[in-house]
């Protein structure tokens, strides 16, 4: 399946990306996968980590706030009850440790 994600729509250095038509494709494989017609939960792994340091704040903020309106269109169109954040390090590390930390 042909996603259609822009070549900017991944982080080059990491490899991960939370564009919308990514997301909507992996939930639709993960749902054929299992067979299934609604997941309880998805979570985005380590969005942060990911993307945080290769971009400007603003950057990954705006990326993050179109991903939570995507996983919303989702929970509405009956494809996942809930998602969240994954994430080992971000929400754990001290404010003072610049591009690990993440507030949100």
């Amino acid at each position: 399946m042909e996603a259609g994600v822009p070549e900017t729509g991944f982080v080059k250095e990491s490899g991960h990306s939370m564009h919308p038509k990514f997301l909507r494709m992996s939930i639709d494989q993960s749902l054929e996968r299992l067979n299934l017609q609604t997941l309880d939960v998805v979570y985005l792994q380590n969005p942060y980590e990911a993307q945080g340091p290769f971009n400007t704040d603003n950057v990954f903020f705006d990326r993050l706030a179109e991903s939570f309106e995507t996983m919303e269109a989702l929970v509405s169109e009956g494809k996942i009850k809930s998602y969240g954040l994954a994430t080992y390090s971000c929400f754990r590390v001290k404010p003072s440790e610049l591009k690990m930390h993440l507030n949100l």
